[in-house]
């Protein structure tokens, strides 16, 4: 109870089902139910029920994180036209690809994020 009297005197509200190991906050800050490994969190900002981020997350100040919100750095080719898979992956939408519809090769694997930004006022 004593860390819990602690962290409100500090301005975050943070469930106890909220766990994370490395966390940095700028109050005030409120944070439900959900995991995170390394977050830093703005001022201002709330983070709803169910989150979990894998990484290294930053939000920024006055942001509001929906429920069930899933982060996870990813490998989307930001040199094409779009981060959608559908130009490289037909499996994920054969539903609605034709056979003779040409697919864009992946020549370069972009390097895996480090870290998940989520900017200001989000």
């Amino acid at each position: 109870m004593s860390d819990k009297i602690n962290w409100l005197s500090r301005g975050l509200k943070r469930s106890d089902a909220f766990a994370c190991k490395d966390l940095n906050f700028e109050a005030p800050v409120t944070l439900a139910r959900g995991r995170a490994a390394k977050l830093k969190v703005g001022a201002w900002s709330y983070i709803q029920a169910g989150a979990w981020m894998r990484g290294t997350v930053t939000i920024g100040r006055y942001c509001s994180i929906a429920e069930n919100l899933i982060v996870t750095p990813a490998l989307h080719p930001t040199h094409f036209l779009s981060t959608s898979t559908a130009q490289y992956q037909r499996r994920q939408f054969d539903y609605w690809m034709k056979p003779g519809l040409p697919l864009i090769k992946k020549v370069v694997e972009p390097r895996r994020p480090e870290t998940v930004t989520i900017g200001n006022d989000v």
